[in-house]
């Protein structure tokens, strides 16, 4: 961000970045040259590598790069932070994802829809479907409404769990 303005990655690069990161190699190498460079790139630029990772379903290894980033000074903003949530649910952290959460309020973000949908998503794939519910309770009281993934990751939770007549309500 750069005077109130967040810069964003040109669309040219995006394809850059996802056209070269096919694997977990790949995105080590091209991170570690990023943190080389000068000026460093953009937090998006970063955000766009982690995205490419986190595809190939490494996600330990976002948050290690994440750790890195934070040591060269690259500050995170929410973009960075949903996405770290994402990988700490796929891999079954989402008590993580929670403790992120709690680092976006530290730093006077306000969680959006993609924030607490991932954390829905994540305790639904755990089974912790009432957990689940709690949160999307929470995200409706704060002004932030649902949106159909939302709906959706709670109603696959719910069916998962055999509560159908609970996933019909929703």
């Amino acid at each position: 961000m750069k005077n109130g303005i967040r810069l964003q990655t040109s669309t040219s690069q995006k394809e850059f970045i996802s056209g070269r990161i096919k694997k977990l190699d790949d995105g080590l190498r091209y991170f570690d040259q990023l943190i080389l460079e000068k000026p460093l790139p953009s937090n998006d630029t970063f955000c766009h590598v982690f995205s490419s990772i986190s595809k190939t379903r490494c996600y330990s290894d976002v948050i290690m790069l994440y750790k890195k980033m934070n040591l060269v000074g690259v500050k995170p903003d929410l973009y960075t932070f949903n996405i770290l949530i994402n990988c700490c649910c796929q891999s079954g952290k989402v008590d993580y994802g929670f403790s992120l959460l709690g680092e976006i309020l530290k730093r006077g973000y306000h969680p959006d829809t993609v924030t607490f949908t991932t954390l829905i998503k994540g305790l639904c794939l755990q089974g912790k479907i009432d957990s689940a519910s709690k949160v999307c309770n929470k995200m409706t009281q704060t002004g932030i409404q649902p949106n159909a993934m939302t709906c959706n990751s709670l109603i696959h939770g719910l069916c998962r769990s055999d509560q159908t007549h609970f996933a019909k309500e929703v």
